[in-house]
């Protein structure tokens, strides 16, 4: 809705100055869709349902969600870097992403805005060991693909809808 698409924009701005300084923090987060929740996502979440409703859809997609967050915190404590300008800007992309050279993983996610008309973005991990092979997961898609840090790091990805996420997972592929 775009009352909470305008949450979103707070909850991504709010998220992203606090992670370049604190690493555990937290945000509310008032509707389930992937893209309100990935906008609020970080080690912590507050989840905030209408308790009024008993909406077994709603527990479902809430349930799916935490999973995911469960797998991503590991990943949120690492290097953090911002993909593009952080602002409130609905015409603009917005990202960011968390490496872990130690464990040879990360994440990336990349919110298209509810204003942004270009389904199609350009977007430049760092932190990748260029000489190292990598395995992106596209876990929206399913699709996967392997390629030297140097190569992969560079990424057109495209979000189809307007207030729609894009969530990737790398992995350092170890040398045998």
């Amino acid at each position: 809705t775009a009352g909470f698409g305008l949450f979103s924009i707070l909850d991504q701005v709010q998220n992203a100055g606090l992670n370049l300084w604190v690493p555990l923090h937290t945000c509310a987060v008032w509707d389930f869709d992937e893209y309100t929740w990935r906008s609020a996502m970080n080690t912590g979440i507050v989840i905030c349902p209408d308790l009024r409703k008993k909406d077994l859809a709603n527990k479902r997609k809430i349930k799916k969600l935490t999973e995911e967050l469960k797998q991503l915190r590991p990943l949120l404590l690492g290097d953090y870097y911002p993909l593009f300008e952080i602002n409130l800007i609905e015409t603009n992309w917005f990202g960011y992403q968390f490496n872990r050279p130690d464990l040879g993983k990360g994440m990336a996610l990349v919110l298209r805005r509810t204003l942004v008309s270009n389904s199609t973005t350009h977007v430049e991990l760092k932190g990748l060991e260029p000489n190292s092979k990598y395995e992106l997961t596209f876990k929206d898609t399913g699709k996967k693909k392997i390629g030297l840090g140097k190569v992969i790091s560079k990424l057109d990805v495209t979000v189809d809808s307007q207030q729609g996420s894009l969530l990737i997972i790398y992995n350092k592929i170890k040398k045998k």
